[in-house]
């Protein structure tokens, strides 16, 4: 329930303009004024569903006096800046999943079109550098979870930003890459 309204605050505030789901299914029990947000009454079902309109999900996020970018911004120019001397093909699909990975469009279609080939030239070129897409999604996830933890910001919008529609795959993933939760992770970093 608190994901659902975090991802329709999340639309609300990156649009500028008040969203609303055309369905929600879930098995909790929503207050009046819950409802009066969603502007929807969300019906009973054994799982948990938001469903928007595809023309709302098109909308750009602004980018002008937007309270997020002021958080990304610097961190997205550090990364880029680090790998300018790089020219591997890697180095280039790196760099449009830096830029759509908060976006969600970080579909294999997706970084082909914007690098201007096929699929399969994109699919061809990285294995002949050893790696594939899949790895290039993970290293860019991870190393923008690791500039995001620098910075002020919930668990639940770092999911969102590196690309995750639930926390707890974030989590699960988090883990996988560095043998630590999230938490424990944290407390060492606290650490003197």
């Amino acid at each position: 329930m608190n994901e659902q309204l975090l991802l329709l605050s999340i639309l609300r505030k990156g649009t500028g303009e008040n969203i609303f789901p055309i369905l929600i299914e879930t098995p909790f029990n929503y207050d009046n004024e819950s409802i009066k947000l969603l502007g929807i009454n969300p019906q009973k079902a054994n799982y948990n569903q938001i469903v928007f309109d595809r023309k709302d999900l098109e909308k750009v996020f602004l980018t002008q006096n937007n309270i997020m970018l002021s958080y990304l911004k610097p961190e997205l120019n550090r990364q880029l800046a680090l790998m300018e001397n790089d020219k591997s093909f890697s180095n280039f699909v790196q760099k449009e999943l830096l830029s759509a990975i908060p976006s969600g469009n970080f579909t294999l279609e997706n970084i082909a079109e914007k690098l201007g080939v096929g699929t399969r030239t994109l699919q061809r070129n990285l294995a002949a550098e050893n790696t594939c897409f899949k790895k290039q999604v993970q290293m860019a996830q991870k190393s923008m979870t690791f500039s995001y933890l620098k910075m002020d910001i919930s668990t639940d919008e770092i999911a969102y930003l590196v690309g995750y529609t639930e926390t707890n795959a974030f989590l699960r993933a988090f883990k996988t890459w560095t043998k630590k939760t999230l938490t424990e992770y944290k407390k060492e970093m606290e650490r003197p």
